[in-house]
C-alpha cells in the first residue's frame, strides 16, 4: 500500500520513533560488542560452504526450523498490546488492534527479516542434536572480530549489513524490552492527539497506520531475541539481516527441507582470513580419524592454515 501523506508534525513524530529506535539498536550493538569466539552448529555441507564460498546463510524468520523461537517474545508483545485494549480508550484499541491485525496477517508484506545463529558454546548437547545432523556435524568456531557491530557500512549491498544481537532467556527481561517499544509509540500518539496535529480523521487513520508499522519493525526485533528459558543452555547470539523487502529482493534465493521451500540470504563472511577461524569442532557421533581428515583435506583445499585446531566433542552421545 502506497503509503499517505501527513502535515509535517505527524511526519515529524513517526520519524522521531524511529530514531529513538535507532539509537537504542545502536546503544545495544555497543553494549554488547562481542569478546568470546562464537560458534555455528551446522552439517558437513554446511562447513563446507561456509569455507568454500566465505558465507553465512541467514534464515527468513517465518521458516525457523521451530515456529516458537519466534512465537515466544511476539506473544509476548501481543498480550501487552491486548492489555492496553483493556485500559486504553477507543483510539489505543483502535492502534492496538491495528498492530495486531500486522502481525497476524501482514509484517512480511514490508520488511524482510532473516536470522543467522552462533553460539557461544563450543560443545553443547542440544545443539549437536538439533543443527549438527544429529551429533555428525561441526561447531565451527569463529573469531571476535567478525561480529564487531561498528564495522558496519550501510553503503554496503543489504545483504552485507548485519546486526548483532544476543539472545535473552529472561523473560522479565523480554517483557520490558516489549513493553518500552510499545509504550513509547503510544505515548507518542497520545502526544499527537493533545496537540490535536491531525487535519481530518483519515489523516488520523493514516498516521496510525504509519507508526503501526513502524512499531512492527522493534517488536519482532526483540521476538528475534528472546526465547523461552528452556533454550538458555544455547547461549545464543544472533546476526540479523533487516529492511525494506525491495532492498533484499535481489538477494534472496530458496532452498528445500524436506517438501518446503526456505528463503534465505547468502551473506560473506571473511572465514579464510588468518586467525577468523579460531578451531572446529567434530560432532560426538561423527567417526573421528575420518572427520578430521576430511576437515583438513578441506582447510588444506582452500589455503588455510594446517595449525588451525580441529577438537572431537567430549559429549556421550548416541546418534538416534
Amino acid at each position: 500500500m502506497t503509503a499517505g501523506k501527513l502535515v509535517p508534525r505527524l511526519e515529524a513524530t513517526i520519524a522521531e520513533f524511529d530514531s529513538w529506535w535507532r539509537r537504542r539498536q545502536e546503544r545495544s550493538d555497543i553494549a554488547q560488542k562481542i569478546s568470546s569466539p562464537l560458534y555455528h552448529y551446522t552439517d558437513a555441507n554446511g562447513l563446507a560452504g561456509i569455507v568454500r564460498n566465505q558465507e553465512i546463510w541467514f534464515t527468513n524468520v517465518f521458516h525457523l526450523n521451530d515456529p516458537s523461537e519466534l512465537s515466544y517474545g511476539i506473544d509476548i508483545a501481543l498480550e501487552i498490546l491486548r492489555e492496553k485494549q483493556k485500559v486504553g480508550d477507543e483510539l489505543i484499541k483502535f492502534f492496538c488492534e491495528r498492530i495486531e491485525s500486522v502481525f497476524l496477517s501482514q509484517i512480511g508484506n514490508n520488511f524482510g527479516f532473516y536470522v543467522a545463529s552462533f553460539s557461544s558454546s563450543s560443545d553443547d548437547l542440544g545443539q549437536w542434536r538439533a543443527y549438527a545432523d544429529n551429533g555428525r556435524g561441526f561447531a565451527i568456531g569463529l573469531a571476535p572480530h567478525l561480529f564487531h557491530p561498528e564495522d558496519k557500512d550501510i553503503s554496503k549491498n543489504a545483504n552485507e549489513v548485519v546486526f548483532v544481537a544476543n539472545v535473552t532467556y529472561d523473560p522479565t527481561d523480554a517483557i520490558k524490552r516489549q513493553k518500552d517499544v510499545i509504550e513509547r509509540a503510544l505515548a507518542l500518539i497520545d502526544r499527537a492527539r493533545k496537540a490535536k496535529i491531525a487535519q481530518s480523521d483519515s489523516e488520523g487513520i493514516e498516521f496510525l497506520r504509519r507508526l503501526s508499522i513502524k512499531l512492527a519493525v522493534p517488536i519482532l526485533w526483540n521476538g528475534i531475541t528472546s526465547k523461552h528459558p528452556a533454550y538458555r543452555n544455547e547461549a545464543e547470539t544472533r546476526l540479523m539481516i533487516i529492511n525494506d523487502l525491495t532492498k533484499l529482493a535481489a538477494y534472496v534465493e530458496t532452498r528445500t527441507r524436506g517438501s518446503n521451500l526456505i528463503p534465505f540470504i547468502k551473506s560473506p563472511m571473511a572465514v579464510r582470513a588468518r586467525g577468523s577461524i579460531i578451531e572446529i569442532m567434530i560432532g560426538p557421533s561423527a567417526s573421528t580419524p575420518e572427520a578430521r581428515d576430511a576437515v583438513r583435506s578441506l582447510l588444506a583445499s582452500q589455503g588455510m592454515p594446517d595449525e588451525l585446531p580441529i577438537r572431537q566433542s567430549v559429549i556421550p552421545y548416541r546418534a538416534q
